[in-house]
């Protein structure tokens, strides 16, 4: 077991009571606007007057900060933002941030002018993140269908865009056992959900469906003054301020809590100065202004003899340590050991596992000395 000693320093807690002030003071910085609610500030647009924002946020355009991460954008040739779903790209119509919906279609789809049926791949879409809103038709399109088919639902079967002749058969999902049948005599289908089936097959299509995203609600930062964004380095949901990120919402920009932050700040900083002054005072009352001059002298001679001592002794890898850290090794000062003639020893435990005995000397009367001889007494 090591022993260590140690001199408590007045000092040491005027250390800790200027920091103290100095954490009331207020943190918020005039006149500098955070970049994160700069970028986000302004919704942006593919060119169709939609107002892209949070969840969403165009890749090309905007900061992947300002939304959710897999709730990137493009903009198509024609203006329209669309979004990417298992491969497959969908043109978005519409996107109803209040009950967070979007309707789109899949862009294969998009031509105004075509009554055709093109041929697309499956998609499924990502659980969790996106799915299908209720009461959505679910609209099965087969491919290449032999001849039995034809003749019982001739009525059904829709002009192909893949050469003359060639036709596309749609049903509603309503008979699963129906839609397995149908499916083994046909050789490929998809499913195609459609918002409402009627008035023509192709223009259901492009009217496409609606889907109901899942992501962090932004409504508690916008009410509060905020931008929504997304801190990829913590993965979480941030609420971007005109002051810096915070957690949900700008408390402090919020509508007439300006002036009572102002308030509080004044009221905090004078409370704080008020402190120091009494503090202050204390000490002035209980120091003559000689014996201050004295004890800083006598604090500067035993830091020098203390500075001569450890270099002296440089090849025994003296170490020392502070106030705080005396405290935690020993759990401020919790087991004693003992008790000698210049103070007493406690039971203390260094972060490698190793127990020591810390000696704490009374405050003294000459200029270290006692400080070095008991030191240099255990080497």
């Amino acid at each position: 077991m090591r022993q260590i000693n140690f001199m408590p320093s007045f000092f040491s807690h005027c250390h800790h009571i200027i920091i103290i002030f100095f954490s009331l003071v207020p943190k918020k910085s005039l006149g500098a606007v955070d970049p994160y609610f700069q970028a986000c500030n302004v919704p942006k647009t593919c060119g169709d007057g939609q107002a892209i924002r949070f969840p969403f946020y165009i890749q090309d355009k905007q900061n992947y900060s300002c939304g959710y991460p897999g709730f990137n954008l493009s903009c198509s040739k024609n203006g329209h933002p669309t979004i990417l779903i298992s491969n497959n790209n969908y043109t978005i119509h519409e996107i109803f941030y209040q009950n967070e919906t979007l309707r789109i279609s899949h862009s294969a789809f998009s031509n105004p002018n075509s009554n055709c049926i093109p041929f697309i791949n499956g998609t499924s879409l990502p659980g969790g993140r996106l799915d299908l809103a209720p009461n959505q038709t679910k609209l099965f399109l087969f491919y290449n269908c032999n001849s039995s088919v034809h003749e019982s639902w001739p009525s059904e079967f829709y002009p192909s865009c893949y050469g003359e002749g060639d036709t596309v058969l749609a049903l509603s999902g309503q008979d699963p056992k129906l839609i397995g049948n149908v499916s083994m005599e046909c050789k490929s289908s998809v499913l195609a959900p459609v918002e409402a089936y009627g008035g023509g097959i192709a223009e259901s299509l492009r009217n496409g469906f609606l889907l109901k995203w899942k992501a962090s609600n932004c409504s508690i930062c916008e009410d509060s003054g905020g931008n929504c964004g997304f801190d990829n380095i913590s993965y979480h949901f941030k609420c971007f301020c005109p002051d810096r990120p915070h957690v949900w919402s700008c408390n402090t920009t919020r509508p007439g809590n300006n002036k009572r932050v102002l308030v509080m700040a004044l009221v905090t900083s004078f409370a704080g100065i008020g402190v120091l002054v009494v503090i202050i005072c204390y000490f002035c009352g209980k120091f003559s202004s000689r014996k201050i001059i004295y004890f800083w002298k006598k604090k500067t001679l035993t830091y020098q003899s203390v500075e001569a001592f450890l270099r002296k002794n440089e090849p025994l890898a003296i170490r020392r340590y502070s106030y705080s850290d005396i405290k935690k090794m020993t759990k401020s000062f919790k087991d004693k050991l003992g008790q000698g003639g210049y103070g007493g020893v406690y039971k203390g435990k260094l972060q490698d596992g190793c127990f020591v005995a810390v000696k704490v000397l009374k405050e003294s009367k000459g200029n270290g000395e006692e400080f070095l001889n008991e030191v240099a007494s255990i080497r």
